[in-house]
């Protein structure tokens, strides 16, 4: 049964989403006296989650069971969520289509899913490395080993967009991993992906996934074109960033590299491919049982036991049950996508804007009503495991750039820990909603104590190397891998050093003067010297703690107004550094090279200090203090990637 969208009588128990829509607008959020319990969770995780809008798709057994709109997509204009008209950008839940698109050029002997990608390319090429090609098979499972990076990945405008082959040519990342070793999440290697089915075909990404999947399906309100076609975007949702003060639109951006996020589609056309994923026609047009299998079925994980990928989609647990899932989340629009292929259900939700906890609300409550309830029975039973080397410590997600001022903020955005909390427990951190306490099911896998989420290790030469587990977004699940950090990797340690390599100067050029006159008034009355050695009192001296001082200046000029931006911009899904290094912190990039220009200098300068004794040894061990400081400063620039600063 289809329903339209559920604006009419409003409950009390639901308060309007912020102060700034205290008078609530028509399109706010309620719930009819008709309504289903699904339709009362899904608005109350809205109110709760801040969520303005969304719409949700659910189909079961070759239909549509449901098919809703809730709140506003446009709140100035007042304008609600039609779940067959309102168009909503749905990031990556646009990859399983990228998916699509390659699993049937495959089909029909176009394209080796295992040969060389270099094979199809022929405006760029991969470079060569680890003494393996990368091919489609390891884009669609990001197992290609690309390094990650989002600087410069957006257009402010469409006139800024720029042809996918240029982007990616210009674009190209280092290989960070061995391709086939682990997972490390690459919208790169989607856009490859998407960029080889352009290659191949002969016409544009866009073009081809047109004519080839989404007239088939019906999906007749559905494009990847950038920008979207003008009749869409006269209904497209915007996205808002919400909080109890109330909701402010998000300027839209723009990809150059569009197949991995680039869709934009609704809710009533995303049932339709989710029929077709579970097997159903659609007015003639199916998906081969080829096609599907290959979609399906597990093609990497990391360990035995452990859920993995297919082409698109990850294993998932939907209530106990096995799910195929794809979240996406871009520019204040958060989705998901979930299917459970045995029990003929799939699900869509899609929201512009709020927490992305909303996701998991909702996954939880479509589960309720849709599935029937799971038991462990089939779960591995909770064991004592054999003697394995300690898997406790700090750990970073592989989804980074080695090199690069990306590397430093990825790593405090994505780091887990693990703690151990008995013999056979741990205690995991850092991955969403997939935190909390697992129980040993053998002597390197875990499983968390009252749900479905496992972990595991590697272990090589007797050390762990990699934690696996899944990192939750929007209600889904992806099987992700962990690098273990040495512990002057480890984000508490970084975090110390660096607030101390760079306030330990400061805080000894400050006592200088103190400690001066304490030294003075020492000698003075002890009758060691008659006069007071002042440390500017001749010219060599002057300058180099004119230097000292510098190099502080800059180092605290660089750290806050870069370092600290990089790792707000993290914060914020990438910011202004979505469309490059802006201007300001273009100028900062050079204070690296400043910095370690004056911390050559200071050292030689602390050498001969102490062979000409310039200052008494209080004096000299504080210049010391300084000097150390700086050429521990300019070390973790290096090791970074913040010595040399690439800005393009």
């Amino acid at each position: 049964m289809r329903s339209g969208t559920l604006y009419i009588v409003a409950l009390a128990a639901f308060l309007p989403l912020g102060a700034a829509n205290a008078q609530g607008p028509a399109c706010s959020a309620h719930v009819e006296s008709s309504s289903t319990a699904l339709d009362s969770a899904i608005v109350a995780a809205m109110h709760e989650h801040d969520v303005p809008g969304a719409a949700m798709a659910v189909v079961r057994d070759g239909r549509v069971e449901r098919l809703v709109g809730y709140g506003c997509a446009n709140i100035a204009r007042g304008v609600a969520v039609d779940p067959s008209r309102t168009v909503f950008h749905v990031a990556s839940v646009s990859k399983p289509f990228v998916a699509l698109a390659a699993v049937q050029l495959a089909e029909q002997g176009v394209v080796d899913l295992r040969a060389d990608v270099n094979r199809y390319l022929t405006t760029m090429q991969v470079p060569a490395g680890w003494n393996r090609p990368v091919t489609l098979h390891d884009l669609l499972t990001h197992t290609a080993g690309f390094e990650e990076s989002i600087v410069g990945y957006a257009a402010r405008t469409p006139a800024d967009i720029r042809p996918l082959g240029v982007f990616l040519a210009a674009k190209l990342p280092k290989r960070g991993w061995p391709p086939g070793d682990v997972t490390a999440y690459s919208n790169y290697g989607y856009a490859l992906a998407g960029y080889v089915v352009e290659s191949v075909a002969h016409v544009s990404f866009a073009d081809y996934v047109r004519t080839r999947i989404l007239t088939p399906l019906g999906m007749k309100r559905s494009s990847f074109a950038q920008p979207m076609p003008q009749e869409l975007a006269r209904d497209a949702a915007l996205s808002y960033g919400c909080s109890v003060t109330g909701c402010d639109a998000i300027t839209p951006d723009y990809r150059s590299a569009y197949p991995p996020g680039g869709l934009v589609t609704t809710a009533d056309d995303m049932s339709r491919f989710m029929l077709a994923q579970l097997g159903a026609p659609l007015d003639g047009a199916f998906l081969s049982d080829s096609v599907l299998r290959l979609m399906h079925e597990r093609q990497f994980t990391h360990a035995s036991g452990l859920p993995g990928l297919t082409y698109g989609f990850a294993e998932d647990d939907f209530a106990g049950h096995r799910a195929l899932s794809h979240a996406g989340g871009a520019s204040g629009y958060t989705s998901f996508v979930m299917l459970v292929p045995e029990q003929h259900v799939g699900a869509f939700v899609v929201a512009n804007g709020g927490s992305s906890r909303f996701g998991a609300a909702a996954s939880a409550a479509i589960a309720r009503a849709v599935l029937p309830a799971a038991t462990s029975d089939s779960l591995p039973a909770p064991r004592a495991s054999a003697a394995t080397p300690d898997p406790t410590g700090s750990y970073r997600l592989t989804r980074y750039a080695h090199r690069g001022v990306e590397n430093l903020p990825a790593l405090f955005n994505g780091q887990l820990h693990v703690t151990r909390i008995g013999a056979d427990t741990l205690d995991v951190q850092g991955n969403g909603d997939a935190s909390g306490r697992y129980v040993a099911i053998g002597p390197t896998r875990w499983r968390r104590i009252g749900g479905f989420d496992q972990v595991a290790v590697r272990v090589r030469d007797g050390k762990v190397t990699h934690f696996f587990a899944p990192q939750s977004f929007f209600g889904t699940r992806f099987p992700s891998a962990y690098e273990r950090l040495a512990w002057f990797d480890a984000p508490h340690f970084l975090n110390e050093a660096l607030s101390w390599v760079i306030i330990l100067p400061l805080l000894a050029l400050l006592a200088w003067p103190v400690v001066a006159g304490i030294v003075w008034l020492i000698r003075r009355r002890t009758r060691l010297v008659t006069r007071l050695r002042s440390p500017l009192g001749r010219t060599p001296r002057a300058k180099v703690l004119a230097g000292a001082v510098l190099f502080v200046a800059v180092a605290l000029w660089f750290g806050f107004g870069f370092i600290a931006q990089t790792n707000r911009a993290a914060e914020r899904g990438g910011g202004e550094l979505v469309y490059g290094i802006p201007p300001m912190m273009q100028l900062l990039a050079w204070a690296p090279l400043v910095l370690a220009t004056l911390a050559a200098l200071l050292v030689a300068a602390t050498l001969v200090a102490w062979r000409r004794r310039w200052w008494s040894v209080p004096g000299m061990l504080l210049f010391t203090v300084v000097t150390l400081n700086a050429v521990a400063f300019v070390a973790l620039l290096v090791r970074w990637g913040y010595f040399p600063v690439a800005t393009g």
